[in-house]
């Protein structure tokens, strides 16, 4: 019997707290975002915190949603994986931006790290025997899509439809958050596999 309140799903909800304790706190999140002159003067820590701020509510809420979701379609045996990937994703997304976007002088943001637990929750999901693998490959095709449109038209889809956008997400950081979700997502030396029920 699953347990009714795993693991992840704690893990899911403690970093959603996180990014809404440093939303309501402004000085908080104003030492943490990603500013790229302040981490050039050795503020190096905004590497890792500018994915727990937010620039609104709206971008909060998305991200928070997707977590807690991907938290409750993992089985609790991944809960450690998932911790990994939740708490390194920030510092993962965080450093590839700052390396592969010297343009990019402001960033903030779960939305990376939710692509790469999106992802993590999917291929962890195809393995599962008799729970649901096809749901989990729909799961991660839909990620593929997303991203490519993404990288493709440099905007998110989150920011159609809106003539201006003063803070557009960074497609960059949902390849980057996907693709962490590789490093800690397969067993050594195995494959997911899809079940067919």
């Amino acid at each position: 019997m699953r347990d009714p309140f795993p693991r992840s799903v704690l893990i899911s909800l403690a970093a959603v707290v996180v990014a809404v304790v440093v939303h309501v706190l402004p000085d908080v999140s104003s030492v943490w975002i990603f500013e790229r002159d302040a981490i050039e003067s050795w503020q190096l820590w905004r590497i890792l915190t500018s994915s727990w701020v937010h620039y609104s509510w709206t971008q909060l809420a998305h991200n928070a949603l997707v977590i807690i979701a991907c938290g409750v379609l993992l089985d609790d045996a991944d809960w450690c994986r998932y911790a990994v990937l939740v708490l390194g994703g920030g510092l993962v997304v965080g450093l590839g931006v700052f390396l592969l976007r010297p343009d990019v002088a402001r960033f903030a943001g779960l939305s990376g790290v939710a692509c790469g637990a999106t992802a993590f929750a999917a291929l962890r999901g195809m393995r599962c025997d008799g729970r649901m693998p096809r749901l989990h490959l729909v799961l991660l095709a839909s990620l593929a899509v997303k991203l490519g449109f993404e990288l493709a038209t440099d905007t998110s889809l989150l920011d159609l439809g809106r003539p201006t956008v003063a803070n557009p997400l960074l497609p960059l950081s949902h390849v980057i958050g996907a693709a962490s979700a590789l490093l800690v997502a397969f067993d050594t030396g195995s494959a997911p596999s899809v079940t067919r029920t």
